[in-house]
């Protein structure tokens, strides 16, 4: 498995597939812990703040799982190592922050050019997705040509991120990615994904194909889920 970023999401989905047995694990991160990660991220204490995530993170995967392979990435991914960080991995999983766009389709194409699957599940305020990326299927960049202006026009304001949701969203990756290796069912492949809301403890499947009203509808609920009980 190679996972890029050790955020809220990353860090606990790297601690997921230690526990879970997996014997090669990859690791990237460029960042070190603040106190603003105190609330959500596995890895970050009060101890730890200042500290490299990745190097961090190693260390604390390896006390869990000492038999495991671990190659870590301090320096992140990027154009002259990603070949090496996807190369060997069965799936690739993405838990990087929105603003780093051109590295989330960095891993897509090398992922893609390897003929292996891409994983992402990320946090909206209550709410986790999960984005499944086959090699066959539409890029993660013509995904976000499709659905990107229809996902603004539905967001009301900025999101915070909250602990509950991100043991969501690795809880869904994390199953996502065992599900696949095993080869026991489809998967709901973009442009179609999966949204679970904590709040209004609903399961829905958007579809970005669909016309742009009805996106931006369901992007609403998604985003604002006390409209509704105002």
């Amino acid at each position: 498995m190679a996972i890029a970023g050790l955020g809220g999401v990353g860090g606990l989905l790297a601690e997921r597939m230690a526990r879970l047995g997996v014997g090669h694990l990859k690791i990237a991160d460029p960042e070190i812990f603040e106190c603003s990660n105190l609330n959500r991220q596995f890895g970050s204490s009060t101890g730890t703040i200042g500290g490299k995530k990745a190097r961090i993170m190693a260390d604390i995967l390896q006390d869990i799982n000492p038999h495991m392979k671990l190659e870590v990435y301090e320096e992140g991914i990027n154009k002259t190592n990603v070949a090496r960080f996807v190369d060997g991995a069965d799936i690739s999983l993405m838990a990087l922050d929105r603003e780093c766009f051109s590295e989330m389709v960095l891993l897509d194409e090398e992922t893609r050019r390897h003929g292996k699957t891409l994983i992402t599940s990320g946090i909206h305020g209550f709410c986790a997705s999960l984005m499944v990326l086959p090699p066959e299927g539409i890029t993660l960049a013509q995904f976000f040509t499709l659905a990107f202006p229809k996902i603004v026009r539905g967001i009301p304001f900025k999101q915070s991120s909250i602990g509950p949701a991100c043991s969501l969203a690795v809880s869904l990756a994390a199953t996502e990615a065992v599900v696949r290796l095993l080869n026991k069912r489809k998967s709901v492949d973009v442009p179609k994904y999966l949204v679970y809301d904590l709040f209004n403890q609903t399961i829905q499947v958007i579809d970005h194909s669909m016309e742009a009203e009805k996106v931006k509808e369901a992007m609403r609920k998604i985003f604002d889920p006390f409209h509704e009980n105002e």
